[in-house]
């Protein structure tokens, strides 16, 4: 039975020290949903020992979000402003790099990756390829 429940479009912001913690919780939860993978011995067990909240993480993410020329990140947040979704775009010097979209499974299949992978493509531009960084068994995001 499909969830009938109609979930708002969130709005795409660009990412800020404050929704670190969000940005963690939506990379936990839709790690669990996408990575457990019988196939390459992947466990849910394997997914929970990695501490995504951890200060540690925390001050990595204040790094990343401080490479503006060379790095960006954008969030999707619901009408409450719970962040649903995010994605990271890189510029390199031969092929810019679209290295991460994740959206929480409830809003999945309503196009949030879909509007974060065009405002990284915009913000990377035409001049260089753009690599899409997906690991190879998540047909979804194929």
């Amino acid at each position: 039975m499909k969830n009938l429940l109609k979930i708002p479009k969130p709005i795409i912001f660009e990412a800020l020290p404050k929704d670190i913690s969000g940005i963690m919780a939506v990379q936990k939860a839709t790690w669990l949903a996408t990575y457990v993978n019988a196939e390459y011995d992947i466990t849910v067990r394997d997914i929970k020992v990695i501490n995504f909240v951890s200060a540690e993480r925390h001050k990595r993410w204040e790094g990343t979000l401080q490479k503006k020329k060379i790095l960006r990140v954008w969030v999707a947040k619901n009408k409450v402003n719970k962040i649903v979704g995010f994605c990271v775009a890189r510029k390199a010097k031969l092929s810019n790099i679209l290295g991460a979209i994740y959206v929480l499974p409830r809003y999945q299949g309503k196009g949030i990756g879909q509007k974060l992978a065009d405002v990284a493509f915009e913000w990377l531009g035409e001049k260089k390829s753009i690599i899409v960084d997906v690991v190879k068994y998540n047909a979804t995001a194929i």
